[in-house]
């Protein structure tokens, strides 16, 4: 299993949380995988602040490193409100 995160910052905060987890600096319009690569892909609210430009690059590239038929865990919210739900 591999991590990805845009900022450097977390990734440091993940390594040291995370010892044994691979965790890298990258970019999800340009992910650094080969094509087919990966065997299932999580992106949980990591698309929102993208363009639509941006999010056919995104989806395109996560299709690209997908082996075929394998599964996408992907989390998006939409609206401008914030939410808190308490039990």
């Amino acid at each position: 299993m591999t991590g990805l995160d845009l900022a450097p910052q977390m990734v440091e905060q993940a390594t040291r949380l995370f010892p044994d987890l691979d965790v890298i600096v990258g970019d999800m319009l340009h992910l650094p995988f080969a094509d087919g690569s990966l065997a299932g892909l999580i992106a949980f609210y990591s698309i929102i602040h993208f363009d639509d430009d941006q999010l056919a690059t995104a989806f395109s590239e996560m299709g690209r490193v997908l082996d075929p038929g394998c599964p996408l865990a992907l989390a998006f919210h939409i609206g401008d409100e914030v939410v808190r739900r308490y039990q």
